[in-house]
């Protein structure tokens, strides 16, 4: 069917070449495809738009047009304006017929969910190969427990060793327990405290990191680092199940080799406040009582001790010591004889020294 032309510009049949042009770019703005992406029949009604601009901007078409819609003739004016727009279109170019391209718009949403789709896709793949290492650490960690209760240690270590890597299950237990497994089965120091350093750098938690320190504290003092031990045993935090054994060993070294016979004995008294039975600490306290000069206090330790039949000899010798600083003499000897009676030679040489016969009783 023919179109009028005046009709789909909106203007009157008079109208000059600025009010056409004015109706086409209004209309061409509303109409115009990248602006209607949805709406139907947007881009026939921009066809329709632009050939009649076309036509009637240009006089002479404009003149042809007008005769043939006076004489009713629209259709041979549209095969003749068809016929002319084929003549006038270029060729297309060679590689027209080869491949064509199509330049697609998407929307936000097709946007987005590609986005999602991509990045899901970067996170199975990395997260596939990172869930496989934490698979194989879990199982050799599980392994090594196994084989250490079948006191198959050297094998149990091997199995830790293979479960610590840095997306490992449990690295700081497994670092741990690689220690522990060196220092009281394998006997290996040195080795046992490069394992419990790397337990440290994965950032275990109190209880872990109590166990490490205190393993290296032992580790420490099989090395003869005494200073080094005493630094480890000190970072145990105190509610931890190795405090009281940390602390004892710290007052060991602290009474023993540094001398330090008042620090030591604070500990000693502290952990025979939290345990009156913890014999080996009550005879260090004695031993620091005597160096401080606390003679009596250390007399009522060894006494208890005495009594718990803890290291009778030991305790004979040194309950003779602090009698002898009191000038119990008599008592003393008495201590003394019963001390080289379980074999304490240091017991025989104060006896010479201090009892009135200054002959010691022969050895049974």
């Amino acid at each position: 069917m023919p179109i009028n032309y005046y009709e789909i510009l909106g203007v009157e049949k008079n109208a000059g070449l600025r009010d056409i042009k004015k109706a086409y770019h209004k209309l061409a703005l509303r109409y115009h495809p990248d602006r209607n992406p949805g709406l139907p029949g947007a881009d026939q009604k921009f066809i329709e738009i632009s050939t009649a601009y076309q036509i009637l901007s240009d006089p002479v078409e404009r003149a042809r047009y007008d005769k043939s819609l006076e004489e009713g003739s629209l259709e041979q004016f549209m095969e003749y304006w068809e016929d002319l727009q084929a003549k006038r279109r270029p060729p297309p170019p060679p590689a027209y017929y080869r491949r064509r391209f199509t330049h697609v718009v998407y929307s936000r949403k097709t946007k987005f969910m590609g986005a999602l789709i991509v990045l899901a896709i970067v996170f199975v793949a990395i997260s596939i190969p990172l869930l496989l290492l934490r698979t194989a650490s879990r199982q050799n960690y599980l392994e090594a427990r196994i084989l250490y209760g079948r006191k198959l240690y050297f094998e149990a270590l091997q199995k830790y060793d293979r479960s610590i890597t840095e997306m490992g299950w449990k690295n700081p237990e497994a670092c741990a327990f690689a220690g522990y497994i060196l220092t009281w089965n394998l006997k290996n120091p040195a080795e046992a405290i490069k394992y419990l350093r790397k337990g440290l750098r994965y950032h275990p938690n109190d209880s872990v990191a109590s166990v490490i320190h205190y393993l290296m504290g032992i580790n420490y003092i099989k090395m003869n680092n005494k200073k080094a031990a005493y630094g480890e045993l000190s970072k145990v935090y105190p509610n931890s199940n190795f405090a009281d054994s940390a602390a004892y060993r710290s007052g060991l070294i602290l009474c023993l080799e540094q001398q330090d016979y008042r620090a030591s004995l604070k500990i000693f008294r502290n952990l025979l406040y939290k345990n009156k039975n913890f014999d080996d600490a009550r005879y260090f306290k004695a031993y620091c009582l005597q160096k401080t000069g606390y003679h009596r206090e250390a007399i009522e330790d060894l006494n208890y001790l005495l009594k718990r039949n803890y290291e009778p000899g030991a305790v004979y010798y040194h309950r003779a010591r602090s009698e002898i600083k009191l000038k119990q003499t008599e008592a003393a000897c008495l201590d003394l004889k019963k001390a080289m009676e379980f074999g304490v030679e240091e017991a025989r040489e104060l006896y010479v020294l201090h009892c009135n016969d200054n002959r010691p009783p022969e050895q049974p």
